[in-house]
């Protein structure tokens, strides 16, 4: 389908308070008073585009949905790193962010359950009485066939850009763990940047060539690399609700992650986040058929039940009709 109407709204000069760049003002109102909307839908806090667009469509009295895929403001560990980080954050975490909320229709969450700080977002909107509603993820890449184990390669799938939030590294210490078992741990993501070669750097002083593999996710087909895959590993220090997890679900693979974000609402997937215990549960997929099978199950049960395409589009009529009625004041 071509675009009808596209525009291009350039950023104006460094706001000190958020620490970024802003969108032209001007030239978005432009667009607003152009298309004339009566709903404005915002994808994902902390980016310029979506704060303005809040806040204009608040003074346009045009009623605005935030699609949420949680928020970043808490640190991920208590490294330097992540603590300077969410610092960083605090003057639009105070100053910024609870007006924004309050200039909501409605939002909508990944997860109504997780006690995941990925959802501060979602439980700051119900303290000032605004709307939520839940809209999942739905995979994208993934098979229409489950292949039985016997079909399967005897491979670790690990999916996601190169960093220290995807933690490809965890999933490298593992590998020099099961180094003996032979076990391949194939990486799927952009081979470029600072972690990439931490990781191959990693991967050359463990001598571990032969059983780690990089690809791009050009060079491969992705529901293909999933579909054969013993086990998908997600070792993530945080994320709200991995696209790579849902599509493991659906091709029936069984997963080990971390317990962040959604993650424990996933049902058949086993958290793991202690190194040894993603030793133990990779190698008793590995070599336990019944565990492998059952796990395999539960998930294809959980994604039929939750994050099928037809289940999200019941959800979006859902977000759509609570719009509706909402009034604006």
């Amino acid at each position: 389908m071509p675009i009808k109407d596209a525009f291009y709204i350039p950023l104006d000069e460094f706001n000190f308070l958020t620490f970024r760049k802003d969108v032209n003002q001007k030239k978005a109102q432009e667009v607003i008073d152009a298309m004339q909307p009566d709903l404005i839908i915002v994808e994902a806090w902390q980016t310029a585009i979506g704060d303005a667009f809040i806040d204009l469509a608040s003074k346009s009295k045009i009623k605005v949905a935030m699609i949420s895929h949680g928020i970043s403001l808490h640190p991920f560990s208590w490294r330097p790193k992540d603590l300077l980080r969410s610092i960083s954050w605090l003057p639009y975490r105070w100053l910024v962010f609870p007006g924004l909320i309050k200039k909501l229709t409605l939002l909508s969450a990944l997860d109504l359950n997780s006690k995941s700080k990925r959802f501060f977002d979602r439980e700051f909107a119900k303290k000032l009485g605004v709307p939520v509603t839940l809209l999942a993820n739905t995979p994208v890449h993934y098979s229409n066939e489950v292949l039985p184990l016997s079909m399967r390669n005897r491979q670790i799938l690990i999916v996601g850009y190169f960093s220290d939030i995807k933690n490809q590294l965890a999933a490298l210490r593992v590998a020099k763990a099961l180094k003996k078992q032979e076990i391949l741990f194939k990486f799927v993501g952009d081979k470029k940047g600072a972690y990439f070669q931490k990781c191959i750097n990693f991967v050359v002083k463990n001598e571990l060539q032969n059983i780690v593999m990089f690809e791009d996710d050009k060079e491969c087909d992705l529901s293909l690399e999933i579909s054969r895959s013993l086990v998908v590993f997600s070792p993530a220090s945080s994320e709200a609700l991995s696209l790579a997890l849902l599509e493991s679900m659906a091709s029936g693979t069984p997963i080990v992650a971390t317990n962040v974000g959604a993650n424990s609402s996933l049902v058949g997937v086993i958290l793991a986040g202690r190194l040894d215990e993603q030793l133990k549960a990779i190698s008793d997929l590995a070599r336990d058929q019944e565990l492998w099978i059952e796990c395999s199950m539960l998930e294809q049960v959980c994604f039929q039940k939750q994050f099928t395409r037809s289940i999200i589009k019941e959800q979006l009529c859902v977000l759509l009709s609570l719009v509706e009625r909402r009034h604006l004041f």
